[in-house]
């Protein structure tokens, strides 16, 4: 099976999505709680077990659970989540974003203005302008740059300029993160240190090695999997990809259907849940699509090799 279809002339279906468009709290919550669960038991068991030979696999468990943070403030920011605003952005800041260093009202007007200008120049996400490994490289392990500039907001350290794609800089003031929001982050973030040093002492540092070197690892290949408009010489619209992963990528690169890719870009306000019956809708209309047959053999064919 080839890493791509050609994609026809693309027409946005014109079908009935009354009954796909309400999110679903016992699921939300059930994703919030699953995942906070994976990270403690996994820390949990390593930790009883207490034998070197876990941490490399402690540390992909606890990227992947991680990796559903994104997924869980994603749909947050589309307010997806809950149908109570109050109570999706409340979730969505403290139970994902916040543990993820993430600010998220910043996050939030970045990634509409994605959805907003996917395709072109000014996208401000930057996996959408990927060239070459290197680029990637930079975006799997950010942390460096983003320490520097929570630093450079509290003036501790000088300011300096990050390159971006050209025809971004208008989306400067998007990138700008709030000071009160970056005081809640540090709030939680030593509350959360003090609690896992209670619990797992030295096998705490599992979660922040994971949540520095791994996570960001997952996210990216996933982000440049779906918006990478040009594979095998084939030119597509990165907005209208679908990625069909067997059941272990599906785990940690593509975690609450985040490879139904077009249907999200199509239909941006229906829940995750939702995603692969409006994927069947989509099909049944016989739009073509991109089909990509997985992250990681679309990685190594387009970046490594």
């Amino acid at each position: 099976m080839p890493l791509n279809k050609p994609l026809s002339i693309f027409v946005k279906p014109q079908v009935d999505l009354s009954q796909y468009m309400r999110p679903s709290p016992p699921r939300s919550w059930m994703a919030i709680a699953t995942t906070w669960l994976g990270i403690f038991l996994t820390l949990s068991l390593t930790r009883w077990i207490n034998h070197y030979l876990l941490i490399i696999p402690a540390l992909l468990l606890v990227g992947a659970m991680q990796h559903r943070f994104f997924t869980i403030y994603h749909e947050a920011f589309h307010c997806t989540l809950f149908s109570n605003r109050q109570l999706n952005d409340w979730a969505g800041k403290w139970l994902a974003a916040y543990p993820s260093l993430v600010a998220y009202e910043s996050a939030r007007k970045r990634h509409l203005a994605h959805h907003a200008f996917a395709t072109t120049a000014e996208d401000p996400e930057r996996v959408s302008h990927i060239q070459d490994w290197r680029t990637m490289l930079s975006l799997m392990f950010p942390w460096p740059g983003l320490a520097w500039s929570v630093l450079s907001e509290f003036g501790l350290v000088a300011k300096h300029g990050v390159a971006a794609p050209e025809g971004r800089q208008s989306w400067d003031s998007v990138e700008q993160t709030k000071k009160g929001e970056i005081v809640y982050i540090l709030l939680l973030q030593t509350a959360l240190l003090a609690l896992l040093l209670g619990l797992f002492g030295m096998w705490s540092g599992l979660y922040y090695v994971a949540f520095f070197a791994v996570s960001p690892f997952f996210t990216q290949v996933r982000q440049w999997g779906e918006h990478y408009g040009k594979a095998h010489g084939q030119q597509a619209d990165p907005r209208y990809v679908h990625i069909s992963p067997n059941f272990i990528e599906r785990f940690f690169f593509s975690p609450m259907n985040f490879n139904y890719h077009a249907a999200h870009h199509l239909y941006p306000r229906v829940p995750y849940i939702h995603l692969p019956a409006v994927q069947r809708l989509i099909e049944k209309e016989a739009i073509a699509v991109i089909q990509r047959t997985g992250y990681i053999r679309l990685f190594l064919k387009e970046i490594v090799w």
